[in-house]
């Protein structure tokens, strides 16, 4: 009996040590395998940094160019020269440059993208005299604007122009509403600004304008809907200011002078009611624009 017990117990054991070495082998193979996977991807790492790196900036073109902006595709920059208003096209890395439009237009001097990028307002300097037009890619039709017209912009929606007007006749001017090509206007507030900037507020139905930038004068930030009603003055007391809307909306950058006729330039950020001004202590303008210029009324 006890040999029989013996012989039983060392059966057991065989079977033991078989399923042990069995398992050992097996998931130890696994772990060996682990460390050179996690080598395969701290190399990896570096890889990748490399292909980070090798990133660039890529030139589009060494020629003077007229307000470039991303296509519909998103794939590719358009632009018009300044040169002759040719219009071209090239892909994000500078290659596969082509002409989209080899019509000659003299005198071009600013042109205004609409959000959908399907039309443009062409501004032209003819002999002293600033005219607009506009100009639909998708029925390839153009139309010059009213005369009277000096500062214009497009809708947050990209339905309408917005622009102030001069009434030759009257002496008044104005900011307006209307269609592309100009017609069913209407008249949003009067202003007796001669020299103007006009944009939309952002994420909102609100038309925004200030007198141009002058280090010697004050600017008031004014904004009125696009329906009409109450002109507001929303911020004002500093010389020489520009203004650049947030995304949504909600706040504003405020470039001005430091003082009346002050070189030294400040940027500071608003809120879309013009208060919470904070100074960010960095000497640089929101934006550049064009100069004054013969035309404007």
């Amino acid at each position: 009996m006890a040999k029989k017990v013996f012989i039983i117990s060392f059966v057991a054991l065989l079977v033991i040590l078989l399923f042990w070495g069995v398992y050992n082998f097996a998931f130890k193979e696994k772990k060996a395998g682990s460390p050179e996977i996690v080598k395969k991807e701290e190399k990896a790492a570096p890889e990748k940094k490399q292909e980070k790196s090798k990133e660039k900036i890529y030139p589009l073109t060494d020629e003077a160019v007229i307000s470039p902006t991303i296509s519909k595709d998103g794939e590719h920059i358009t632009y018009y020269t300044r040169s002759n208003g040719n219009v071209y096209e090239v892909t994000l890395k500078g290659t596969n440059k082509r002409m989209t439009s080899s019509e000659d237009l003299k005198g071009l001097e600013n042109v205004f993208w609409s959000p959908d990028k399907n039309k443009v307002i062409s501004v032209f300097n003819k002999e002293g005299k600033t005219i607009f037009y506009l100009y639909d890619y998708t029925t390839q039709e153009g139309k010059r604007l009213k005369d009277g017209i000096d500062s214009i912009a497009w809708t947050n929606l990209g339905d309408k122009i917005i622009y102030k007007h001069f009434n030759s006749q009257t002496k008044k001017r104005s900011i307006n509403i209307a269609n592309p090509d100009g017609s069913n206007w209407e008249k949003l507030a009067d202003t007796t600004l001669r020299f103007i900037s006009l944009t939309p507020v952002l994420q909102t139905s609100l038309i925004s304008f200030w007198n141009a930038p002058n280090g010697f004068e004050e600017t008031s930030l004014q904004i009125v809907g696009v329906t009409g009603g109450e002109t507001k003055t929303i911020f004002s007391k500093k010389f020489g200011a520009d203004y650049l809307w947030s995304p949504n909306g909600e706040k504003a950058l405020v470039s001005s002078a430091e003082a009346k006729g002050s070189s030294k330039i400040m940027l500071a950020v608003i809120n879309s009611n013009g208060g919470g001004y904070q100074n960010l202590s960095i000497p640089t303008l929101t934006s550049k624009r064009l100069s004054r210029k013969k035309g404007y009324n």
